[in-house]
């Protein structure tokens, strides 16, 4: 006949005979309280709400000097005319050289070759590609 299982039956549980560091002399004095067992619900809400306000604070903080940095920036990149002039000029140059035609210098390889202005070779693209 089959053994069958009630649903409350348990294993029983292995006991081994404890060694004397399990034991527990007179000489060792009065056993100490548990360290966890009572929580003191006051303080883990203080040490909550100043990790909360630390945080807060050093998020802030951060914020505050980005803001600043990136200001600064700005207005040293941005805002600053320093850098402004030597662009105006290569500006007013290479409009100049895409006006008038000129020669490619004629100590490289491109001996014989001149440049024409944009209106002009744009004109010409558009009279290649009107064959067409």
């Amino acid at each position: 006949m089959a053994h069958q299982h009630h649903p409350h039956e348990h294993t029983p549980g292995k006991h081994e005979v404890p060694d004397a560091w399990h034991r527990h002399t007179a000489d060792e004095g009065v056993p100490q309280e548990e360290h966890g067992g009572k929580a003191n619900a006051a303080l883990i809400a203080i040490s909550l709400l100043a990790t909360v306000v630390f945080l807060v604070a050093t998020v802030g903080v951060i914020f505050l000097y980005f803001t600043q940095y990136t200001t600064r920036l700005r207005l040293e990149r941005v805002e600053s005319t320093v850098l402004s002039k030597d662009q105006l000029q290569y500006k007013l140059q290479s409009g100049e050289k895409l006006r008038e035609y000129s020669w490619i210098n004629p100590e490289t390889a491109h001996q014989g070759v001149v440049t024409i202005p944009l209106q002009d070779a744009k004109q010409k693209v558009i009279q290649r590609y009107a064959t067409k």
